[in-house]
């Protein structure tokens, strides 16, 4: 896997896993939707993801 995740991506994660949208995620941290899809991004690369799908079937596995 890729480098460790940041505390912020950490959260989205979490919230994505619970299936938030990126509309609530900013509404929540205060910031731009294109904020949000930007850390996704660089999430999903960090971990070797394409997909949330993966994202998701990756946290169920751990």
């Amino acid at each position: 896997m890729g480098a460790a995740l940041s505390r912020r991506e950490q959260e989205v994660m979490v919230l994505i896993v619970q299936g938030r949208t990126s509309k609530e995620i900013a509404r929540l941290f205060g910031v731009s939707v294109l904020t949000v899809r930007k850390h996704r991004e660089n999430l999903l690369r960090r971990l070797g993801l394409r997909s949330t799908a993966q994202l998701i079937a990756l946290t169920l596995d751990l």
